[in-house]
């Protein structure tokens, strides 16, 4: 799957927020596990995979998603399946290059889906909200529209910033 997006640093989280999900995200290299990955995704190398993360995701149950990605600015390949708690457990194992906690709160507008993060495990207060859209050049100033006039944010465009890439953001942020 093709992930095409815009991620914006804003200034506070938007107000009537629904429920957050609860996401610890960690950025990992597999050693002793890269075998069940490359089969899990019928993939024969991670070649040209620049991201490997695992994620324990928190609502009125827990799931655990493990996702792997290729380089890009706003687009990139993603491939995301689900995984047992065992195989999260044993990729927990792994050297762990960076972790994110974090809550996310999703709100859904026209034909977008405004994923709001509120990290918890940096030293000071960090915000942000991502856009995934096809067209996301074509539509960001509607998004942008929308983050203004409707969210009432002030916002930044980080997209293309890599200290604002959640597994950068320990490095310059934590």
């Amino acid at each position: 799957m093709i992930e095409t997006e815009v991620k914006y640093l804003i200034d506070k989280l938007p107000i009537n927020l629904p429920n957050p999900m609860y996401i610890e995200q960690r950025y990992f290299e597999p050693v002793n596990t890269l075998d069940k990955i490359l089969t899990l995704f019928n993939l024969e190398s991670l070649n040209g995979i620049h991201t490997k993360r695992i994620r324990l995701i928190k609502t009125n149950q827990i799931s655990y998603v493990i996702t792997l990605k290729t380089k890009g600015l706003y687009s990139r390949v993603e491939y995301e399946k689900e995984i047992s708690e065992e195989l999260y457990n044993e990729i927990l194992k792994e050297e762990v290059k960076s972790c994110v906690i974090k809550n996310r709160y999703r709100i859904k507008i026209k034909n977008y889906v405004f994923e709001f993060d509120e990290y918890l495990n940096l030293k000071k207060p960090l915000f942000t909200c991502e856009v995934e859209d096809e067209n996301i050049l074509e539509h960001q100033k509607d998004i942008e529209n929308i983050l203004l006039n409707y969210f009432n944010l002030e916002f930044k465009d980080v997209t293309l910033d890599h200290k604002y890439k959640n597994s950068n953001l320990v490095k310059y942020f934590g």
